[in-house]
């Protein structure tokens, strides 16, 4: 009965620190030394975070965030949105929406896609993370996906160096359907800097 209880205490811990590792694994892939996320005052987390317009245009003249080679800053604002991605009606498995403009594709430095291209503006297409579509395998592009009150289409598959955004659907932020008719703010920022001097 010993042997038993240390077996299985022995097992759980394994498991535990598997569980820890790929956890860890995960959240470092998904950020770089430069990369950062910006939230509200008090937010716990990127869904519970929302910055004005005009925090946003303040934020885009600040020495610290990076430009490109037109001196434009590399920044993101994003929206989120849970999207129940189950074929099956009666059982929910959500999956998070991300709205994006096409800069983001810059600022995540790691995003690839495998398949399809990234979303167009005002086309209703989402592109999946990779981790999504092995879990969905309906979710293949070119296929479409009732949500909202529209179809949308699946216009391609990413990676993003095995990060917890392979397990998101991204979307074009100015997508009519992603927009209530008033401005709302953004969720988050994600912004690369610049180095320390």
């Amino acid at each position: 009965m010993t042997v038993l209880g240390i077996a299985l205490v022995a097992m759980i811990l394994i498991i535990l620190f598997g569980f820890v590792g790929g956890l860890r694994r995960t959240l470092l892939s998904a950020g770089t030394d430069n990369n950062w996320v910006i939230l509200s005052r008090g937010a716990p987390d990127e869904t519970a975070s929302f910055i004005s317009h005009d925090t946003i245009d303040v934020l885009r003249v600040l020495p610290e965030i990076a430009g490109d080679d037109d001196r434009q800053p590399l920044m993101s604002p994003e929206v989120f949105a849970g999207v129940n991605v189950s074929q099956n009606k009666r059982v929910k498995e959500f999956a998070l929406q991300r709205g994006v403009a096409p800069i983001a594709y810059r600022v995540h430095r790691n995003m690839r896609l495998t398949a399809g291209h990234w979303p167009i503006r005002g086309k209703g297409e989402w592109v999946i993370g990779q981790k999504l579509e092995v879990r969905h395998p309906s979710l293949q592009p070119g296929s479409k996906f009732h949500y909202g009150r529209r179809d949308w289409n699946i216009a391609g598959v990413f990676s993003d160096n095995d990060s917890a955004r392979e397990s998101e659907i991204w979307t074009d932020i100015e997508d009519p359907a992603n927009r209530r008719p008033s401005p709302q703010p953004e969720h988050e920022l994600a912004a690369r800097g610049v180095k320390a001097r």
